[in-house]
């Protein structure tokens, strides 16, 4: 997991003072998904897809937002953990945000999942 840390300090050091203005306007873009999920992932983590399969088994509505394969989404997520007063230190994917609570995988995935399902 370290080379996931080292990227994203890289990438939130490097660009979230330039790209704040545009950050905030993706808040805007995922205002449609308040009453559902969005996913901050990856298309290569398993615990994402894991994550994604068990949302759609549920019939939970969610929105996918890849951190590798655009920089946006993760810089998008990075602001949000910080503003959220989460560590950016362990991150552990996927990020999920549900209305203004944010939620990341922890050690015990069950439990994870089942949080995402709860009201």
């Amino acid at each position: 997991m370290k080379p996931l840390t080292i990227v994203i300090f890289f990438l939130f050091f490097t660009h979230i003072g330039s790209s704040q203005e545009n950050v905030s306007k993706g808040f805007s873009e995922h205002q449609s998904v308040i009453n559902s999920l969005a996913i901050y992932g990856s298309s290569d983590c398993h615990y994402c897809q894991d994550t994604k399969a068990y949302l759609q088994e549920k019939n939970i509505p969610f929105k996918f937002y890849d951190i590798y394969e655009n920089q946006k989404n993760m810089q998008e997520m990075l602001l949000k953990l910080k503003k959220s007063g989460m560590s950016l230190n362990n991150i552990r994917l996927p990020v999920v945000v549900r209305s203004d609570k944010l939620l990341m995988n922890s050690t015990d995935f069950e439990s994870f999942l089942n949080e995402l399902t709860k009201e």
